[in-house]
């Protein structure tokens, strides 16, 4: 699948939600209650972020590529829902949020780079929910190609096993869970790690 392809089927999830975005959304609304000011990082197509903003939740929308992130951006517009979107690297980002998430990023970045990237993002807001699949998982269909960013279609991954070790660093309160297939409607299931850093 190329990146309009991609694209185009992520579009369909703006009015359409999976099975997939409707678990993500459950977790995320009891990550965050109301009021609360959170940054996506490594948005995308943001379509779950677009729908914390249409309940009335504060939104900044970051990615590294432009393209996505723009057309993202004039989605919130049409729909007069107001976003912050920031076009860069999180690793440049200042500022501070109430809360930051991420799906399907952390597991992109090698181990030995995957701690740089953690530490950023507790250094910008009180509560860090980082949602990423079981690599691990027999199921998982593996990624061969290691020549695309992280969170692009193809990018390579790599196990995940250290993530919530390397958040008990930073963080004085952490939650580690799983979200099972069948929640999903895949074939193998997700694990989360909320951390409110120290």
């Amino acid at each position: 699948m190329n990146f309009r392809q991609f694209y185009k089927q992520r579009l369909q999830r703006y009015t359409s939600p999976s099975k997939v975005d409707r678990a993500l959304l459950g977790l995320l609304y009891r990550s965050f209650p109301q009021p609360c000011r959170i940054i996506e990082a490594g948005c995308h197509t943001a379509h779950l972020s677009y729908k914390m903003a249409r309940i009335g939740y504060s939104m900044t929308i970051l990615d590294i590529l432009d393209t996505p992130l723009r057309k993202a951006e004039r989605k919130f517009l049409d729909s007069r829902l107001p976003v912050e979107a920031i076009h860069s690297d999180i690793m440049l980002v200042d500022g501070h949020w109430q809360g930051l998430w991420n799906s399907g990023v952390v597991q992109c970045y090698p181990p030995e780079k995957r701690e740089i990237l953690i530490k950023k993002m507790c250094s910008i807001a009180h509560t860090i929910l980082l949602i990423y699949p079981t690599v691990e998982d027999r199921h998982f269909p593996r990624q061969n190609k290691d020549d695309t960013p992280p969170g692009i279609v193809g990018c390579k991954e790599y196990p995940v096993n250290d993530i919530p070790s390397i958040m008990s660093e930073y963080c004085h309160e952490l939650y580690h869970g799983s979200i099972p297939p069948k929640q999903l409607g895949l074939a193998y299931p997700f694990e989360y790690v909320i951390g409110k850093p120290s």
